[in-house]
């Protein structure tokens, strides 16, 4: 009996951690895991739409955002460098790939401004004319501490059906 106790105690506790370390949004058709301590806030605004979060302890700001339509790259380009406040000439391509994870195509990079560091993924859905712009950035001094945390959730993106 006692067995038993434990081994649903242990279940349930690996069921509460997947549950609450990934987040799914089907309406942007994306998935994506979480690292601990972030709280969201809902974004829309035009075409746009997705999610906002930041984690206090560390500063970090976390944004995944959805363009319902066609638009270029050029145009979420400058939406991220609105976004991140980083200059696209900071943007440095560290990969890139075709109709990988869900994505027709995706760019990641890795921008180092004067006070933010951050990574961020560009892509467009396989299937869908949705496009996206995700990034986490901190200060320097941050990233530098979180960096394998953040390139975990870099590499954690997926465009589903």
């Amino acid at each position: 009996m006692k067995k038993l106790f434990y081994f649903i105690a242990i279940v349930m506790c690996l069921f509460l951690f997947i549950s609450a370390d990934m987040l799914d949004t089907e309406e942007f058709k994306f998935v994506m895991q979480i690292p601990p301590g972030f709280e969201f806030d809902t974004y829309e605004e035009g075409r746009w739409g997705g999610i906002d979060g930041y984690e206090e302890e560390s500063e970090t700001t976390l944004v995944a955002y959805a363009y319902m339509g066609k638009t270029t790259k050029e145009k979420i380009y400058q939406f991220g460098v609105e976004k991140s406040e980083i200059e696209k000439k900071y943007w440095k391509l560290i990969d890139n790939a075709e109709d990988d994870s869900g994505f027709a195509w995706w760019e990641k990079y890795r921008a180092d401004g004067i006070i933010y560091t951050m990574y961020a993924l560009v892509g467009k859905h396989a299937t869908e004319d949705i496009y996206y712009l995700f990034f986490i950035e901190a200060s320097s001094l941050d990233f530098a501490y979180y960096e394998d945390t953040y390139l975990n959730w870099l590499n954690s993106l997926e465009a589903i059906e």
